[in-house]
């Protein structure tokens, strides 16, 4: 095959299906983690191991391969077959090259070819009674050839997938007494259970998630079923409940910089820019193995713990802001760049073009070498426009995205104060970009905060 057409078939549906078009158009950006190369006298490929993800859009019987050559009177469409003929065999014997086996019943041969790369998402047409002919229909996007330069270890597989920073000290939980509190599991809708069960069983896979039958601390688990726009499926976040566990420990001040400053910060002369996401960012900070108690939960009727910082941890913000900054110490840009972090989010400012994908490629290949993972579908490259914290930036400035502008204007009005504090916490982030605001924020303050609020909870 040649190479500009190769392919992996992750993701295959036999027909037209509108559900399966917006669950493959989310992420137009992949990563494909290959797995073991296969090859006999006329056909070889490598097998795909698919994320939980791209097993929900790989709709038929075969097996995920990267096509590679094929004889003369075969298919295409016959490779698949073949890989799934290979992973099914258990007579495999060592050949005269340590790293090749052999099949004794088949002659077939394998070797491992472990690897991460990223990939585009493209829609093809086979038609059934036409084996020659690929209709190409569209390329949503494309990777930047200087991508390749990055370790493909950097690239989240999938979206469970979880780094651990290199020399990060494990965080160890100060308590503010001998009370440890123990709260029961509520009981949770069998929809939400099955949210939460592959991420679950991905983190529990990882060893995110470990037993622990020992702790003396219990807090609920409560998914979240996430925000998402229309027609698209529907997704769950794995929450815990730490309230009581913040109240029972002692916590570092914190130190989570505020985005105005950050904002602030990005050079005047900057015109181009480049975002990096950091995929599961806290589950790359240790917990040091006495404290992982802290953590304990019920899951199916089981008890398991977290060995790495978790949402919803009070501590968990300021202690990964430390990380990743104590991680970026090292890296130097060129003169003229920027690099703003925000938690899990950050910003590469530079004066010109040339200059932004050097300093970006730079921040990848540390972040790489440190062992973050990173979001590939995620990553805006080297581009004159970005979104970075609810904003548009770019060269002109920065203004309100679409998105948090019409966030704002759909929240109903509020009748209780906490209501009116949600409300208000919104404006209040954009509120540089809000003429008079402190004047027109006031009246609004004192239903809450005013003479007599303290004596009802509803607003006249």
């Amino acid at each position: 095959m040649n190479p500009e057409h190769l392919h992996c078939t992750t993701c295959v549906s036999e027909g037209p299906d509108g559900s399966f078009e917006e669950t493959f158009f989310e992420a137009l950006n992949d990563a494909i983690a290959c797995s073991t190369l296969y090859w006999s006298t006329c056909k070889s490929a490598v097998s795909v191991s698919l994320s939980p993800t791209q097993k929900e859009l790989f709709q038929v019987c075969s097996y995920p391969h990267v096509s590679l050559s094929k004889g003369r009177l075969d298919q295409w469409r016959d490779l698949g077959p073949f890989v799934a003929q290979c992973e099914s065999l258990t007579d495999w014997e060592e050949t005269i090259d340590p790293l090749v086996l052999r099949s004794a019943s088949t002659g077939f041969h394998r070797t491992h070819c472990v690897l991460l790369t990223p990939a585009c998402r493209s829609v093809y047409v086979f038609y059934e009674h036409n084996d020659k002919v690929e209709t190409f229909l569209t390329t949503p996007t494309s990777i930047s050839p200087a991508l390749a330069s990055v370790p493909q270890t950097l690239w989240a597989a999938h979206k469970y997938d979880v780094g651990l920073i290199n020399n990060c000290q494990p965080v160890v939980i100060t308590p503010r007494s001998d009370f440890r509190p123990h709260k029961h599991q509520y009981p949770l809708r069998q929809e939400a259970i099955d949210g939460i069960t592959p991420v679950f069983n991905s983190l529990l896979e990882a060893g995110v998630i470990v037993p622990c039958p020992d702790s003396p601390v219990r807090t609920p688990i409560f998914p979240v079923k996430k925000i998402r726009d229309a027609g698209k499926p529907t997704e769950w976040r794995f929450v815990q409940d730490l309230k009581a566990v913040n109240a029972a420990v002692h916590a570092r001040a914190p130190n989570v910089p505020n985005p105005y400053t950050i904002l602030a910060q990005i050079p005047p002369e900057a015109k181009w820019f480049s975002v990096v996401y950091l995929s599961n960012a806290f589950f790359s900070v240790p917990v040091d193995k006495d404290s992982q108690f802290w953590f304990a939960l019920n899951f199916n009727g089981k008890p398991y713990t977290f060995t790495r910082l978790c949402q919803g941890y009070t501590e968990s913000p300021t202690i990964y802001n430390d990380a990743l900054r104590e991680s970026l110490e090292s890296l130097t840009l060129s003169p003229g760049s920027a690099l703003l972090q925000y938690v899990d989010d950050c910003l590469i400012a530079a004066p010109n073009q040339t200059q932004c994908q050097t300093d970006t490629l730079k921040l990848l290949k540390h972040l790489a070498k440190e062992g973050h993972k990173a979001s590939l579908s995620k990553l805006q490259f080297v581009s004159q426009n970005v979104h970075f914290l609810g904003h548009d930036i770019s060269g002109e400035g920065k203004t309100l995205s679409p998105k948090r502008i019409a966030a704002i204007v759909s929240i109903p009005k509020p009748d209780t104060k906490k209501q009116m504090m949600s409300f208000l916490g919104m404006c209040s982030y954009c509120r540089s970009f809000i003429p008079n605001y402190s004047q027109m924020e006031q009246p609004l303050s004192n239903l809450i905060h005013g003479k007599n609020s303290a004596r009802q909870n509803n607003l006249d």
